[in-house]
């Protein structure tokens, strides 16, 4: 007989009075209890995230290369990111350096979107020191922030135990998002990746039996961390799946704005930014040598002594790519500046009278000199 005051509840009627199954009742209740407690964690962790940070954040509005300008180091940036492990299995960070105003975070940005297209973009964080946003300047919100986005990955159906679990521990420890990076990123990341044996580039092979632990779970979605077994790279399909964490800024996190950066007399406020740069370093190095870490790294800032001595100390665990004369800066901007300068004459109102070539550039750097 249907209950009216508790729909979906069994009922009897014995000696004209009505028994309820309460057991029913009970596992009713305890699901909304964990949902209730699932909305909380999800929510919490909101509350300890830079939104403006992200790349494609509404509250960013970066630039992107101009077309057919920075392709080789673009080009070189994203062949790394894909790269097959046996090729570079040490190298999993990539360090792009150069100086102030050399379009490191206009390349990161670019990059970025390529691989958000190829679904390969895990996660990124933009540090700005010209950003309103103070988030965007420290370092409190950096893991947190990553974690945030890797549970909401358009691939989240298919890493359904990382989401889980990283909630679970939000609910089990809520303090774990005031400790620690190293803490966070190990509790968040790491442990959860062990536990649930995901790996988010790549799928288990049928006649792998390393995860049987995790095969018996029917409502298991995840990926399995099988990166040392051949069979199962040899079926992996990596441009399904989130595998690049993008880090831009990072010598100007710990800026209380954008004058501070280069304030050589604020020696304290240095060495502060100088220690959170390092513990950053540190705690990216340590996860991408974690076996259970599926991720690459790419980390971009202008040079600094700090920042530079560590690389130096940790060159076989990471590629270098520094934007100098090599990459022929002058070409790309030639053919900026000859963009823009015909966008112009295609607006003038005296357009039918200028001539298609203006201006003239004779050479890359000839416009430049004459300035």
């Amino acid at each position: 007989m249907s209950n009216v005051l508790y729909p979906g509840h069994s009922q009897l009627k014995l000696n004209g009075r009505y028994s309820f199954d309460h057991s029913a009742k009970r596992h009713h209740v305890g699901n909304v209890a964990c949902k209730n407690r699932q909305a909380r964690a999800l929510q919490d962790l909101p509350n300890n995230v830079a939104v403006a940070a992200v790349h494609d954040s509404e509250r960013r509005d970066p630039p992107r290369c101009h077309p057919e300008t920075r392709l080789t180091v673009q080009g070189q940036i994203l062949d790394w990111a894909q790269c097959d492990e046996e090729t570079t299995p040490q190298r999993r960070i990539l360090w792009l350096s150069g100086p102030a105003g050399g379009g490191k975070t206009v390349i990161m940005d670019t990059v970025a979107c390529k691989l958000k297209k190829r679904g390969t973009l895990a996660a990124s964080f933009f540090f700005s020191s010209y950003s309103s946003f103070k988030a965007c300047r420290i370092k409190d919100h950096f893991v947190t922030t990553l974690v945030y986005q890797l549970i909401r990955h358009e691939s989240v159906g298919r890493i359904k135990c990382l989401k889980r679990k990283v909630l679970s521990l939000i609910q089990e420890e809520p303090s774990i998002l005031e400790k620690s990076l190293k803490e966070q990123m190990e509790v968040l990341v790491l442990r959860p990746i062990r536990d649930c044996q995901v790996h988010l580039k790549c799928q288990p092979h049928h006649n792998c039996r390393l995860h049987s632990r995790c095969h018996s779970d029917s409502d298991c979605e995840c990926h399995f961390d099988c990166r040392s077994h051949s069979a199962c790279r040899a079926q992996s399909n990596s441009s399904q799946a989130p595998q690049v964490i993008l880090v831009a800024g990072l010598d100007e996190c710990g800026a209380i704005s954008h004058h501070s950066v280069n304030d050589p007399n604020s020696f304290a406020a240095q060495s502060s930014r100088q220690q959170d740069h390092l513990e950053i370093l540190s705690v990216l190095l340590c996860s991408v040598k974690d076996a259970a870490c599926p991720f690459r790294i790419t980390i971009a800032n202008r040079q600094e002594p700090g920042i530079n001595r560590f690389f130096s100390s940790h060159e076989r665990s990471s590629v270098h790519i520094s934007l100098d004369d090599r990459y022929n800066p002058d070409a790309d901007i030639a053919l900026f500046l000859t963009a823009k300068f015909s966008q112009i004459r295609l607006r003038s109102p005296a357009r039918a009278t200028i001539l298609q070539t203006f201006p003239l550039i004779r050479g890359p750097v000839s416009l430049q000199d004459s300035l």
